[in-house]
């Protein structure tokens, strides 16, 4: 800001009503300052006022917003392609299958695994034989020693009697021992199981988000590696519209975040608008002094087809108010 002029002093002396002059001339001259540094900053204020406070009217050019490249999860024959181009697919949709017969063998085995284990782990005669020879060696024992008391067994035979009876506590805690045993095995069945499973799943080309399936580069009976590309799949649910923007005239901030609305023209001139909002503003600049600014919008149905496609020309008008 420019410093405030200085003022010539008056001599009061030899004016009787001097101070009052100069006090007037002050703040006339105060005032003329005030008001030229006014009108100096109001033309860059009044330009940024206008350009956020009107419909800005660009010509735009549609693109996806976001176009899959879908592979073949393994190696192998392609054995089932489900969709059709231009088919409507939701998330996790089955697009192909890769032959899995290998992996449905594999599944099969581990199946009767399980349920061999399964049996294992229900059968409890082992328990049931080692605690019915634990309960009688035990009465064998308790009877060795009311006979020992009577002099009528030797120590040996009361001692074989508590051996018997210790073998029997030891078979009796290794058949509990198996028991548990057989139920971690079948744990580790059951995981086997849900892994083979999850490996016939990855035989399947799937479709990770909704989208319409742009093109199909494999057939049925056509041999596949792991990563080769299968289909192509596109969003046209929403789509962004991209257009550039003069940079003599508009700031980025002018227009970031604003709502936008997109006119298309389709045939015989029927007119249809979709409304979003500006998502980016480039960062650079081209030669000609422009830049990018990228919208996205939702698009709409009619009688079973997208309205509004990549490539179309299109009108973007930026209207004024921002948007969350």
């Amino acid at each position: 800001m420019p410093e405030p002029p200085e003022f010539p002093k008056l001599r009061s002396s030899r004016l009787p009503w001097g101070r009052k002059w100069k006090q007037l001339g002050v703040a006339f001259v105060t005032v003329l300052w005030i008001a030229s540094i006014g009108h100096a900053q109001s033309p860059n204020d009044s330009k940024t006022l206008e350009a956020s406070a009107r419909d800005i009217v660009l010509s735009g050019v549609v693109f996806p917003l976001r176009e899959i490249e879908v592979p073949a999860p393994v190696t192998g024959q392609l054995e089932t392609v489900h969709v059709s181009e231009n088919a409507l697919v939701a998330e996790e949709t089955v697009l192909a299958q890769v032959n899995d017969q290998q992996a449905r063998t594999a599944k099969a085995l581990a199946e009767a695994r399980l349920h061999a284990a399964q049996l294992e782990a229900d059968d409890e005669s082992a328990i049931l034989e080692a605690e019915a020879a634990l309960e009688l060696a035990s009465k064998e024992f308790l009877r060795a020693e009311q006979l020992r008391q009577q002099d009528a067994v030797s120590v040996f035979e009361l001692e074989q009697a508590e051996l018997q009876k210790r073998q029997a506590e030891l078979r009796l805690q290794n058949r509990r021992k198996q028991k548990q045993l057989a139920m971690k095995k079948l744990e580790v069945t059951e995981l086997e199981l849900q892994e083979t499973e999850q490996e016939i799943q990855r035989y399947q080309v799937v479709s990770k988000t909704m989208a319409n399936v742009q093109a199909i580069y494999r057939r049925e009976g056509e041999w596949v590696k792991a990563g080769d590309p299968v289909m192509r799949l596109v969003r046209m649910d929403r789509l962004r519209v991209e257009a550039q923007l003069p940079s003599d005239r508009y700031n980025r901030e002018d227009v970031h975040s604003r709502r936008v609305t997109v006119q298309y023209e389709r045939a015989r001139g029927e007119k249809v608008s979709f409304t979003g909002k500006i998502i980016y503003t480039g960062l650079r600049e081209t030669a000609s002094k422009m830049i990018q600014v990228r919208a996205e919008v939702d698009n709409q149905i009619a009688a079973g087809h997208w309205v509004l496609h990549p490539g179309a020309d299109v009108t973007l008008r930026i209207h004024p108010e921002k948007i969350d």
